[in-house]
């Protein structure tokens, strides 16, 4: 067990999710998609560094910081995540409502003069027999 190398991955872990956070509170989603394969990494990191407590609490103050503050962040990170979520859900209720709207098989479609085509009409049957 190396106190020190748990210490670094517990910071390393929390300046990634504040990084993360300040992206997800300004919807910068781009952002937010750089930062997750360093945070899965550091994830990994806090695994193979944390060390078997066996229920005893951390009295070190420095590391005892560092768990408290990625705690925080991870509560924080939480919530923005869900809000996130629910922000995406809405812009994808709105473009599906759109396409609705927008008339089946109009979409996409256009005349040989760049306008919009009409939309595609049901085939009709059509019999010659009396």
């Amino acid at each position: 067990m190396n106190p020190n190398a748990f210490l670094s991955a517990t910071e390393a872990l929390a300046d990634l999710l504040e990084a993360e956070n300040g992206a997800l509170a300004a919807m910068d989603f781009p952002r937010v998609g750089c930062l997750a394969a360093a945070k899965t990494s550091a994830v990994a990191a806090l695994a193979v560094a944390r060390p078997p407590l066996g229920g005893r609490a951390i009295v070190e103050p420095r590391l005892r910081a560092a768990v408290v503050r990625l705690e925080a962040l991870t509560r924080a990170n939480q919530t923005l995540l869900q809000r996130a979520i629910a922000a995406h859900r809405e812009v994808m209720g709105v473009i599906v409502a759109a396409a609705r709207k927008s008339g089946r098989g109009a979409a996409g479609r256009y005349t040989a003069q760049g306008a919009a085509a009409p939309p595609v009409r049901a085939p009709i049957a059509v019999s010659a027999r009396v």
